[in-house]
């Protein structure tokens, strides 16, 4: 999958329900990050679906250069 636009240089910590699917933004454009609003509408784009076992605090990718997406792997790091 292509990288999208870096829409931030750092993970935002979102409390995330067990079990309930979230759509995480892939092209970087969207206006409600890190969610997707549909902006990626006419790009070769697509939201990421995430979810996990259990409610809990985890960290998203706003810098949309991580190899886990959705989740934070450290990427924005190496960003200037």
């Amino acid at each position: 999958m292509a990288k999208g636009t870096v829409a931030g240089k750092a993970p935002v910590g979102i409390e995330l329900e067990g079990g309930k699917a979230y759509y995480w933004c892939a092209c970087g454009s969207s206006k409600k990050q890190p969610w997707c609003d549909g902006s990626h509408s006419g790009t070769s784009y697509n939201p990421v679906k995430i979810s996990i076992p259990e409610t809990k605090t985890a960290y998203l990718c706003t810098c949309k250069q991580t190899d886990t997406p959705g989740f934070c792997d450290g990427s924005h790091k190496a960003l200037s």
